[in-house]
Parts: structure tokens; C-alpha cells; sequence
């Protein structure tokens, strides 16, 4: 089923060790992940012509604490004030929008991106080891997944 189905990924991987390692107070990761999928994205949508396109954003919602704190940089992002990162795309070329989504709700969405994650993590902890799920995933990728640090 994930090779058939027509979907695209877009990945970051935060090594959190080396990010807490390299910096002494390092921004949030996942923060940082939406930051850089956010970027990725945009080059995709407008690689398809997508300009001026409402584009939802589901995430799996991880308490009112962590999900408040991701909004307000989702935010910041849409209105291109981010606080950090070299690339200045124009985020306001599309109608970004934001849904927090309950595990419990079941989502397919979000049971698809956990299919895909574990392997997408995995290749990068142990790249020589046999990964068939990521071989599956691979052809599926609209951009290179982005590692940091």
C-alpha cells in the first residue's frame, strides 16, 4: 500500500544529543523540524505552481503546553518572522493553516506519518543496516530529508 498510493515526504531528522552538544541552549527540535520542513515545502509548492494555495498543516497534538508553543512559532513562520535560519523564503505566498489533530481521533494521516518515521529515523541512526520500509519510502520523497545538526 505505502509504494501505491500517490503521497509525497518531506522529512528533518534532529539529532538531539548533537544539537544539545553543539549548542548550550538550543532552540526547541521541534521547532527547528517544522522550520525546515516549512522551508521544504515551500520550495515544492511553488516548484508546483501553487502560489496563493490554502495548504493545511496537520500535527498530532502533544498537550496544550507543547501544541501552544508550536502555534505561535507556526506563526511566526507564516508571517516570515522567524527568529533563526539562513534561508528567507516568503512564507505568505500561500494560506497556510494549522490543525492539531488527538491520537485517540484515528487519524490515517497521522498513522501514515508514524509508518514513515521510525524508518526515516532508523536509516539515520544505523544507514548500513537493512531498511526495507525506508526503500519503500524512498522513491516517495519530494525533497532530501534534512539533518540537523
Amino acid at each position: 500500500i505505502m509504494s501505491e498510493i500517490p503521497y509525497g515526504i518531506i522529512a528533518t531528522v534532529i539529532d538531539k544529543n548533537k544539537l544539545r552538544l553543539k549548542y548550550p541552549e538550543p532552540y526547541n527540535p521541534y521547532e527547528i523540524a517544522l522550520l525546515f520542513c516549512m522551508e521544504r515545502l515551500h520550495s515544492y509548492l511553488i516548484s508546483k505552481g501553487q502560489e496563493n494555495k490554502k495548504v493545511f498543516l496537520v500535527f498530532e497534538s502533544r498537550g496544550k503546553k507543547e501544541d501552544d508553543e508550536l502555534e505561535l512559532e507556526f506563526r511566526r513562520i507564516c508571517d516570515n518572522n522567524s527568529n533563526w535560519g539562513y534561508r528567507n523564503p516568503d512564507f505568505k505566498r500561500f494560506d497556510f493553516k494549522l490543525i492539531f489533530s488527538k491520537k485517540s481521533s484515528n487519524s490515517t494521516g497521522l498513522q501514515l506519518a508514524d509508518l514513515m518515521a521510525r524508518p526515516i529515523a532508523l536509516n539515520y541512526i544505523r544507514p548500513s543496516q537493512e531498511n526495507r520500509a525506508y526503500e519503500i519510502l524512498c522513491p516517495k520523497k519530494v525533497a532530501t530529508t534534512k539533518i540537523f545538526p
